[in-house]
């Protein structure tokens, strides 16, 4: 059987609660969904990767593995409309 090429609601549910849980922290800029088919997992961006940042976000939610990524901070930019 093939992997799946789109993530699970399962998966969608976890990133989602998750998300809720630790976008409030400071330094935390996004949360989704990374990885391969049958290999997903949960990705959240960080602007910088202090200790005790890292020990609020935990290695695995739900069954899934949790991975951290240094980013920097996310801005919004302004482009052209699209038509």
């Amino acid at each position: 059987m093939e992997p799946s090429q789109k993530p699970s609601k399962t998966l969608v549910s976890a990133k989602e609660t998750l998300e809720s849980q630790l976008i409030k922290i400071k330094g935390v800029e996004a949360i989704g969904i990374g990885g391969e088919p049958g290999r997903f997992q949960i990705e959240v961006c960080v602007n910088v990767l202090s200790e005790d940042l890292k020990s609020r976000i935990p290695d695995e939610f739900q069954g899934y593995p949790v991975i951290v990524k240094q980013t920097g901070e996310f801005t919004a930019r302004r482009g052209k409309e699209r038509k």
